[in-house]
């Protein structure tokens, strides 16, 4: 991934299904993005005020609590997050859903790892 000159901007990962978080963040590891994980809204609020911007909020729409439309508003109200990309995933069929979700790609579930890296190469081009 990187070219020597630049190191990968991080990824924060945030679903409220572990194994899938899991996943996610070994397959963005493997090609070389440093990662963070959060299984909630709240724990990802939290990463967001305490480490450095994320260049990408790899994020899951239906969550228990908070869900990934409310996240994704306070990601967007927050100028200090002005620069991150948001990947919006989701399994839930209703196009409707995913209205006025401030998101720069969304990808449908189940996807491979080719729509994830894609997606995110195309947020941060």
């Amino acid at each position: 991934m990187s070219d020597g000159t630049r190191t990968a901007p991080r990824i924060l990962v945030v679903d409220d299904n572990a194994a899938l978080r899991e996943n996610l963040a070994e397959c963005l590891e493997l090609e070389g993005y440093p990662v963070s994980m959060a299984g909630d809204a709240p724990t990802a609020l939290r990463l967001l005020d305490d480490e450095p911007p994320p260049g990408v909020v790899l994020l899951d729409l239906l969550m228990p609590g908070m869900d990934g439309r409310a996240l994704a508003a306070a990601i967007r109200g927050n100028p200090r997050l002005a620069n991150v990309r948001l990947v919006l995933t989701t399994g839930h069929p209703n196009a409707r859903l995913r209205e006025d979700v401030p998101a720069d790609a969304i990808l449908l579930k189940p996807f491979g790892v080719k729509e994830l890296l894609a997606a995110i190469s195309s947020v941060l081009a």
